[in-house]
């Protein structure tokens, strides 16, 4: 079988690999990925914690509260004044940190295509 490869628009033929589409590259590839992913469920084993990987800090969840409570107040009685406040209280926000890290989640997707 003559895999062969496209070298600066030359056919370089060879007898050594495996065929694009061929019916068993894709079971090679997953033999040979075995291990990465043997190695990879030993690290989630080893590295994920339990629970909630972040939560939010209480005072992006005060401003947050504030922002709605400004919004619905304003869908009541429109004013120039209350979104204002709005978009200060976004602006705070914004520069606020808004999660704490609590935990590890790894997560590992394989993907091959040949």
């Amino acid at each position: 079988m003559n895999a062969g490869y496209v070298e600066q628009n030359e056919i370089i033929r060879n007898s050594l690999g495996v065929p694009q589409g061929g019916t068993i590259s894709p079971i090679l590839a997953n033999i040979y990925l075995h291990e990465l992913d043997e190695y990879i469920d030993k690290l989630k084993a080893e590295y994920n914690t339990p629970g909630p990987i972040s939560i939010k800090t209480d005072n992006f969840k005060k401003l947050s509260g504030k922002i709605r409570r400004a919004v619905n107040r304003h869908r009541k009685a429109p004013s120039i004044r209350t979104l204002l406040e709005i978009k200060n209280l976004r602006k705070e926000r914004i520069a606020a940190p808004s999660v704490i890290r609590t935990g590890v989640k790894i997560n590992y997707v394989r993907y091959a295509d040949d």
